[in-house]
């Protein structure tokens, strides 16, 4: 029997599905107010956080480029070599990926991997993530040629993070055999195929 906490978790966990499909800048902007009120100082009489803005870099313009008014509020708040930028950037390029605004997404994916290869360095995992994001992104417009080296950069980082069997890593090589099947290198795909089944095994 689900525990009446339990319960609450799901409906909370419901509530934040709906929330970023209808509207995700309403939900971005409340993570967002979060993260500033995390990392902002507080005043001893006040019960808000304290937002301060950090002096406007030149850097920032190209990264705020297009951005929500939230956004662009959090990269001058915490600067935008704050890994928690590189974050909140690819969490919004998700939720305009799965509505389709491929566009939209694949500017803020950019942004994002830039953001997190600088903050975070060029094999951390959360890199390979974003990766293999937008990998999916060109796979899913069938722009096979730009997906295709996304896909195995981002294994290679899985790879040399947690090791060639772990489990994380099969899922990101069915992402490339359905990407060589769709695009006709049926060899390739089986070579790939084969690989997932020994690590699933």
């Amino acid at each position: 029997m689900v525990s009446l906490q339990g319960r609450r978790e799901a409906y909370a966990w419901d509530e934040k599905l709906v929330m970023v499909k209808e509207s995700p800048e309403r939900f971005f902007h409340n993570r967002s107010a979060a993260v500033l009120g995390r990392l902002s100082p507080r005043r001893e009489e006040e019960s808000t956080p304290v937002i301060t803005s950090r002096p406007y870099a030149p850097e920032s313009q190209e990264l705020e480029a297009g951005l929500p008014p939230f956004a662009v509020l959090l990269i001058r708040a915490v600067g935008p070599d704050h890994p928690d930028v590189a974050k909140e950037l690819h969490k919004l390029a998700v939720s305009y990926h799965k509505q389709k605004k491929y566009q939209e997404a694949e500017s803020l994916y950019a942004r994002g991997l830039a953001a997190a290869r600088k903050t975070l360095g060029e094999s951390h995992l959360e890199v390979a993530t974003i990766l293999n994001n937008m990998a999916r992104l060109f796979h899913e417009q069938k722009k096979y040629a730009d997906a295709e080296p996304l896909y195995h950069r981002s294994i290679a980082i899985l790879e040399e993070v947690l090791g060639p069997d772990h489990p994380k890593i099969a899922t990101r090589l069915k992402n490339l055999a359905s990407l060589y099947r769709a695009s006709g290198e049926e060899t390739k795909a089986e070579l790939f195929r084969k690989r997932l089944q020994e690590i699933l095994k």
